[in-house]
């Protein structure tokens, strides 16, 4: 994720000059804010070696510009873009970044380098992401920003920043995006309204760690994240999605469905309350379950593998054979026996 200097800095720095009644139709110096004529000549060299990714260099020529105009939120923010370039997850790049997105009229492309480069802390990465959405929705910004923000925001699974950047782009941009949101919102258990959009990161990171414990068998950790899940997020169907996967792992099986149960009503589409209620149920309701599922998410492709398992224990070929096809169409591939 990174954008045009050129492009992102002179369309930027005109805005920030209507908006102080400044020129911005006077060249290089006016349209930043430069007050020094040496100045435009230096950001011109430093375009050409952003052109010929001389990062380095650029920065050189930069430095005495931000020595002169530390408060110039322009070149500051340009600063950030190069050092973003030069070594995306730096610490001078954080420490930059930082800088030139807390400064008054900062965009929120700074902010997105940030939270880019705090890869490794998923915490402080969501909260730049909550300044960069706030700066989006304080800077008109162009779709293209938009676009960054919901892609790295989908990446921390922040699913309602990834649903209001969408309503800012196109529906053939957008679409990819809606129907991942919709995806790990079933999957997780996260439904619309359900969790603060900036505690949506948090949650996901949880319950993807509970269910992964479940999944390898392994009850005590499991539990230790469920107990936190149902402090942390009581009442999100995803918290008791896990608390009926962990009881049905335990052999706890009434208090499993009435977990289940309970998830269900809040979110029909919770896929792990789903797949588990299979488990607990007569052969019909673990058949109308699973079939779906698959409707949910065609691309679920354990609920496949169960449901053929039904089939067959049923001798019930013409059905075991429509999801065989389905599995074809889905997978490119023979489903499993």
């Amino acid at each position: 994720m990174y954008f045009s200097a050129c492009m992102v800095f002179v369309t930027g720095a005109s805005q920030g000059a209507r908006a102080e009644g400044r020129d911005a139709g006077g060249g290089h110096a006016s349209a930043f804010g430069l007050t020094r004529a040496e100045d435009e000549q230096r950001l011109k060299r430093v375009f050409k070696f952003f052109e010929e990714q001389k990062f380095d260099l650029a920065l050189g020529e930069l430095q005495p510009v931000l020595d002169f105009q530390p408060g110039l939120v322009s070149m500051q923010e340009l600063a950030c873009e190069l050092w973003a370039r030069r070594a995306p997850e730096a610490a001078e790049t954080v420490a930059q970044c930082a800088k030139a997105g807390a400064l008054p009229g900062a965009g929120p492309i700074s902010w997105l380098h940030l939270a880019r480069a705090q890869h490794a802390d998923p915490a402080a990465a969501v909260v730049s992401l909550g300044h960069a959405a706030a700066a989006l929705e304080a800077v008109p910004s162009q779709p293209f920003v938009w676009r960054s923000f919901a892609e790295l925001a989908l990446e921390h699974r922040c699913l309602t920043w990834v649903e209001a950047a969408a309503a800012h782009l196109e529906p053939a941009d957008s679409r990819a995006l809606l129907d991942a949101v919709a995806r790990h919102r079933r999957r997780l258990g996260a439904p619309v309204g359900a969790l603060a959009a900036d505690r949506e990161a948090a949650f996901s990171r949880l319950a993807a760690d509970a269910q992964r414990h479940i999944n390898l068998d392994e009850p005590k950790p499991a539990a230790a994240l469920v107990a936190r899940a149902e402090a942390e997020f009581p009442s999100v169907a995803g918290t008791l999605a896990l608390r009926c996967a962990l009881d049905e792992l335990t052999h706890k099986a009434a208090t499993a469905k009435k977990a289940c149960a309970a998830a269900l009503a809040l979110q029909p589409d919770n896929l792990l309350a789903r797949l588990v209620s299979s488990s607990l149920s007569p052969p019909e309701a673990a058949i109308a379950d699973l079939t779906a599922i698959i409707g949910f998410d065609p691309a679920y492709e354990l609920a496949y593998r169960r449901l053929a398992a039904l089939y067959r224990k049923r001798k019930d070929g013409a059905a075991l054979k429509r999801l065989e096809d389905g599995y074809m169409t889905q997978f490119k591939r023979p489903l499993p026996r």
